[in-house]
């Protein structure tokens, strides 16, 4: 049975109702009941029934506070309930908007068509006061291609993309009076876009001085451990899903740890990344949106979901752990930049690694189910890493030193490449081995720039 993992992002057009078709109508079987559950509901409409009633006498903005405050809960008791409502104020919506021109001999006839792809993201940091963020989402949600072929028409990119957010309870959704989905853009959030790593699926947006922010009730979010997730533990999905506004779909992690091929955003090349697997449901625009546990943290960005018509709610998140990292250093990159950053630098420990001894563990105290490698190193090349030595076995690394000191216990080989994104030039790595029988603590510094490799 042949199977594809395709990005979960969707994308319309905004001429002769054109619709710029990628991964998304391959993978719109994902939602519930064609991702279509709940399409009706209007937040407004709700308002105005309860002001009718005499059961609201607030404004609508004073009701979407209410609706928003993590004091509220789906039912009593419901700490997911209250989880989710508190995240509500950390996901976005996000448009891009990019001008195309028909193609072939003639590439001004046809006039110029303005095509928008649509995505999630997370708030990332948040100045409230300043009216400024970092939204980290998707690079696939963020790339516009040079070309695009629909219905046998090639057109060509003959601008530069523009990117908008919009808050939950701010979207402006509404049906227009040909039943068309229409998004106005009163509380639209313009961004600019710092960079991204196609190779990792990772993109920042930033906004600056932005009123809609100020007077918001939009916080970011609080970054949790995905290494520590284990099969079965609850979590939610938050996102776009179909272009029509941020939604939730609730399930829990189906596999913890596994690779899987996707093409980048550019179509170029097939990533292979680890991933978590969820079974909660998704659907295009989905892309970029947050994975929460069950008690509000970020542990996950989703980027893709199975295309195989069979299967029901198979869906990859990329780990924040690795996520964080990544979005750090475009960041610290875009600071130092005047254009859109596409590469970043990730040192290297001058080491290969290999897993051995692969064992079951239950955590008693979490109760929890996990696998764990012994990981190995095989071979020592680069000065950086002159401390450790063939045949080590890498029990924990920490990055800092005291309250802010980083520490990964490691249980697979991936997490130390996942780490190695968060260390800059003059850090020092305090390493645990196990050598000889014995636990031996060494260092390996990057004080060097050779210790680091440029990343696209």
């Amino acid at each position: 049975m042949n199977k594809k993992i395709l990005p979960v992002v969707g994308v319309a057009a905004a001429l002769v109702a054109l619709a710029l078709s990628v991964a998304a109508l391959v993978i719109a079987s994902l939602g519930g009941n064609n991702g279509r559950d709940g399409e009706d509901f209007n937040l407004y409409a709700v308002y105005q029934e309860l002001v009718t009633e005499g059961e609201f006498s607030g404004t609508y903005a004073e009701f979407i506070a209410q609706y928003l405050s993590p004091e509220y809960t789906y039912e009593e008791g419901s700490e997911l309930g209250t989880s989710v409502n508190a995240s509500l104020a950390s996901v976005v919506s996000i448009d891009v908007e990019c001008e195309y021109t028909a193609g072939g001999r003639f590439p001004g006839i046809g006039g110029a068509s303005t095509f928008i792809s649509y995505g999630s993201g997370v708030i990332y940091s948040l100045d409230k006061e300043a009216g400024d963020a970092y939204i980290v989402t998707n690079c696939h949600v963020v790339y516009m291609n040079d070309t695009v072929t629909e219905e046998n028409v090639t057109y060509t990119r003959s601008g530069e993309p523009s990117y908008y957010a919009y808050l939950y309870g701010l979207e402006g959704i509404y049906y227009d009076q040909y039943g068309e989905l229409q998004r106005s853009t009163t509380y639209r959030i313009e961004c600019s876009l710092v960079g991204y790593v196609m190779s990792q699926d990772v993109a920042v947006l930033k906004v600056e001085d932005s009123d809609v922010l100020k007077d918001s009730l939009a916080q970011a979010v609080t970054v949790g451990d995905s290494d520590d997730l284990a099969v079965g533990d609850e979590i939610y999905l938050i996102g776009n899903a179909l272009g029509e506004g941020i939604s939730v779909t609730t399930g829990v992690v189906s596999v913890e740890d596994e690779i899987i091929p996707i093409s980048d955003a550019a179509g170029d090349e097939t990533l292979r990344l680890h991933s978590i697997r969820t079974d909660s449901a998704a659907s295009p625009g989905n892309s970029g949106g947050g994975m929460f546990d069950k008690s509000g943290k970020l542990v996950g960005i989703l980027y893709a979901g199975s295309s195989d018509e069979d299967a029901q709610n198979i869906n990859s998140v990329l780990p924040v752990n690795r996520v964080a990292g990544i979005a750090d250093s475009i960041i610290d990159a875009g600071a130092d930049s005047s254009s859109a950053v596409t590469a970043v630098d990730k040192a290297t420990m001058g080491v290969t690694v290999y897993s051995a001894a692969s064992r079951q563990v239950y955590d008693d105290e979490n109760n929890k189910f996990y696998s764990v490698d012994d990981v190995t190193v095989e071979s020592v090349s680069a000065p950086a890493s002159g401390a450790l030595q063939a045949g080590d076995v890498i029990r924990s690394v920490t990055l800092g030193e005291g309250a802010d000191a980083y520490t990964l216990e490691v249980r697979h080989d991936w997490q130390i490449g996942d780490f190695l994104w968060r260390v800059r030039l003059g850090d020092t790595l305090h390493v645990t081995v196990e050598r000889g029988g014995e636990t031996v603590a060494v260092q390996v510094l990057f004080d060097d720039a050779r210790y680091f490799t440029a990343t696209d």
